[in-house]
């Protein structure tokens, strides 16, 4: 009989146990259910954080990429205008260069080149006229003769014939003692 009972009593462990073994596999099983839908979840719920940060980043980007191109623009512009001022510059420095170079032909004479007095060539002086060609005073629009707001006074003849005698005649000193 204690035999008997001891194979009962390790039958009955026996049938607890393999309950215990059914119950947690049934449990396994459904924690394994349980973490495949918390891992689809998990997928979409990362899908969808993924989606909605795109859509943010491309709603916060779209206003700075457009400014971004219009910059870009701006700056194209501005170098196109750099570089139309720099051959301008060029073109008026060669101009300047060439304008100089004819201008320093034209004015060389005897005296700043190696060409001698007997070939230089004389220049026209048409532009001097009347009586003030030898010094080339230009004519002033004032009357000759006194001026207005000033005393006349005329030397007459015998004005001069009594400073000759009275020996008042201005001179001027010479340097020659």
């Amino acid at each position: 009989m204690s035999r008997n009972k001891f194979n009962n009593d390790i039958y009955n462990m026996y049938e607890e146990e393999c309950l215990k073994n059914k119950d947690l596999t049934k449990e396994l099983e459904y924690t394994k259910l349980e973490n495949k839908n918390l891992k689809y979840e998990l997928k979409y719920q990362k899908d969808s954080f993924e989606q909605k940060i795109k859509t943010e980043i491309e709603k916060a980007s779209s206003s700075l990429i457009s400014e971004n191109t219009m910059l870009k623009d701006k700056l194209n512009d501005a170098y196109n205008e750099i570089s139309r001022l720099k051959s301008q510059i060029s073109s008026n420095n060669i101009k300047d260069y060439q304008i100089d170079k004819l201008i320093n032909q034209v004015n060389k004479n005897s005296t700043n080149s190696g060409i001698p007095t007997s070939k230089q060539i004389r220049k026209n002086k048409t532009y001097l006229t009347g009586p003030n060609t030898y010094n080339h005073r230009e004519r002033k629009f004032k009357s000759t003769g006194g001026q207005i707001g000033h005393k006349g006074e005329t030397l007459t003849k015998e004005k001069l014939e009594t400073k000759i005698k009275e020996n008042r005649i201005p001179t001027k000193k010479s340097s020659i003692t």
